[in-house]
């Protein structure tokens, strides 16, 4: 599981999507390292960078500048990728665009240090992050490359790109930024907690497992539990569910030798 979005072969570079369905290969490519974000199947290789669309609806190529020594991820939006390329001790923030041209470049600030903050799971954070002093981030925005500078105790990426900035305030309590580009960042303030911020919003699956009879001649039913609440939504089938991933419109799951999507049914209000 990768970027929290989909199953990629540990072989090969083929992708099922657990949301759309669909399955997607790129056969042309072996090697580097993959990873999936803004709905692609990215992989980055010493030179380049290979992407493909999880709905199978594009497939492109860049290539790093002459003389590049080392590619990395540092985020991804549904329209573009923003990489880091390095070249005999300089780095230049790269973003790549519709068709895999490069949009934008800008040297990587001087004010800055250290490694991006990564995703988790083989995802990428919504816009980059990159560490420029004691409690100062500087933001990246994939798109634009605008870039803004936040104060944070610590940053939190999940596997689907969802960033927390979380800043533990002097009256006690934390204020936690939220948001999908750093042009719509938004903050609350919330008594602190030493949980993961960047757990999804969805309540966490309860891992406990009950087992019911509808009839003693029938087959076992096997109940997954998808919130902790009595109320909360249920998934019955007649064979053992593993949990794969959760969205906020459904669930997708293993049923035996099969990868299944559940959408959620919400009563209206």
């Amino acid at each position: 599981m990768l970027g929290g979005r989909a199953l990629v072969a540990a072989e090969a570079n083929k992708a099922l999507d657990l949301v759309g369905g669909k399955t997607i290969t790129i056969g042309s490519v072996t090697g580097g390292d993959r990873f999936v974000a803004g709905g692609r199947l990215l992989i980055v290789g010493s030179d380049r960078v290979d992407a493909a669309a999880l709905d199978a609806s594009q497939r492109w190529t860049w290539t790093a500048p002459t003389g590049t020594t080392s590619v990395s991820l540092v985020a991804a939006t549904p329209t573009t990728v923003l990489a880091r390329t390095c070249a005999e001790g300089a780095c230049v923030l790269n973003g790549i665009g519709a068709g895999g041209a490069t949009a934008w470049t800008m040297p990587v600030p001087a004010s800055t240090s250290g490694d991006p903050v990564r995703a988790p799971e083989g995802g990428l954070p919504a816009y980059g992050i990159l560490p420029a002093g004691e409690r100062t981030w500087l933001l990246v925005d994939p798109r634009s490359s605008r870039t803004i500078l936040r104060v944070a105790d610590r940053i939190e990426a999940s596997p689907d790109g969802a960033v927390v900035l979380h800043e533990r305030l002097p009256d006690g309590r934390c204020a936690l930024t939220t948001g999908t580009d750093v042009n719509s960042l938004s903050s609350s303030i919330q008594p602190c907690t030493d949980a993961q911020p960047t757990a999804s919003w969805l309540p966490v699956p309860d891992t406990d497992e009950v087992l019911a009879w509808w009839r003693p001649w029938s087959p076992r039913l096997h109940i997954t539990h998808l919130t902790p609440a009595t109320d909360g939504a249920r998934l019955v089938t007649s064979e053992r569910a593993t949990l794969l991933a959760v969205d906020a419109d459904g669930v997708a799951v293993r049923e035996g030798a099969r990868v299944v999507r559940y959408l959620f049914d919400r009563a209206p209000d």
